[in-house]
């Protein structure tokens, strides 16, 4: 039964992983994404579940998409599929039955007929690339980690180790729904240790800090704070608060890493892609604008987290990210191997 219309939620609340409402638009017509671009065929399936999933849904079943289809250096998130199974039980039948066609029309529908190129490689090599932090912290004995914005993220339960606590930042009711499904999908707590659980709601200005600390996090140690696929959803006064939060909290030797749009594009200084276009309105049609980005040459990039204490170790564009976790594909700007819009940064606290 589709959802009656809602109301956009006030600019000033922050929209957050699994909490983000799946909003329908009130004025009679289609996204204008699915009216212009896609239309009816074989996509028709892929319009109809993009326009009731919240785009959390989407990025689970994108996650695994490459691992699923053997392909070369895709990431090593083996729960994620177990996660998608769970939460979209009504899709293993197909996904695992016409496996084949399926990944065809939906490979299809994402990067030919949306324009999105490199939307389903992005995902995967966002995570690999977090990952790979994850793992490089903690060989650098970075013994806390901090998912801010956790949803589906899975890496407090593949990535632990000996002495590494995790904690997994996100609203009350996707937190709890998190401990529902990670308990439901990982019983063997001893094999799958569980994370701090830290209901927050990041545009409570000080909340972080204190819920941290009650959850056990130690501010006089250096820590790894994670921000996936968050920052671009929440306006920019959010952003900035979460920033001064996390600044405050973090030691010396800390370290931040996230992924973000150029504030060029979404203020249209900067011509954008087709690819961008039309993920925008997508998301604008499902509730999920795109609100806040940064500026990317490296001196204002570098100029913004400086007051806050933080140095900037690597700022890459998508050609240097595809170049480092998807070597094997060649660049192309007609058809880029990875959303070419995107960029990725690791900041350490000084």
């Amino acid at each position: 039964m589709a959802e009656a219309a809602q109301p956009a939620a006030p600019a000033t609340q922050p929209v957050l992983s699994e909490a983000k409402p799946v909003h329908r638009r009130d004025d009679g017509r289609k996204p204008a994404l699915y009216h212009r671009k896609v239309g009816r065929g074989p996509c028709g399936i892929f319009r109809c579940v993009g326009n009731h999933r919240p785009t959390n849904y989407m990025i689970l079943c994108q996650r695994p998409f490459n691992r699923d289809c053997k392909l070369p250096n895709c990431n090593e998130d083996f729960i994620s599929p177990m996660f998608r199974d769970h939460v979209m039980p009504a899709r293993v039948f197909w996904y695992n039955t016409f496996f084949y066609i399926y990944k065809t029309i939906y490979a299809w529908a994402v990067e030919e007929a949306m324009g999105a190129h490199g939307m389903i490689n992005y995902v995967d090599a966002r995570t690999s690339y977090m990952d790979g932090l994850v793992v490089i912290a903690a060989a650098q004995s970075i013994d806390q980690v901090v998912v801010i914005a956790s949803g589906y993220c899975t890496r407090a339960y593949r990535l632990h180790r000996a002495g590494v606590k995790f904690f997994e930042v996100d609203l009350p009711p996707v937190v709890e729904r998190k401990i529902g499904l990670v308990d439901a999908v990982l019983p063997d707590k001893e094999k799958y240790p569980r994370p701090a659980y830290v209901p927050t709601d990041l545009a409570d200005v000080g909340a972080l800090a204190g819920n941290l600390a009650g959850a056990g996090f130690d501010a006089s140690r250096p820590a790894l704070f994670t921000c996936e696929g968050i920052f671009c959803y929440l306006p920019q006064a959010v952003v900035d608060c979460v920033v001064a939060q996390v600044s405050e909290i973090a030691a010396p030797g800390s370290r931040l890493c996230l992924d973000l749009i150029p504030r060029g594009l979404l203020e249209g200084r900067v011509r954008p892609s087709r690819g961008f276009v039309n993920g925008r309105d997508a998301l604008a049609a499902r509730g999920e604008p795109l609100l806040s980005g940064f500026d990317t040459s490296p001196e204002d990039f570098a100029a913004y987290w400086r007051p806050h204490g933080w140095a900037v170790v690597e700022l890459l564009d998508a050609r240097a990210l595809a170049a480092k976790q998807l070597p094997h594909l060649k660049w192309s700007d007609r058809k880029p191997p990875l959303l070419d819009f995107m960029h990725f940064a690791e900041l350490r606290k000084e």
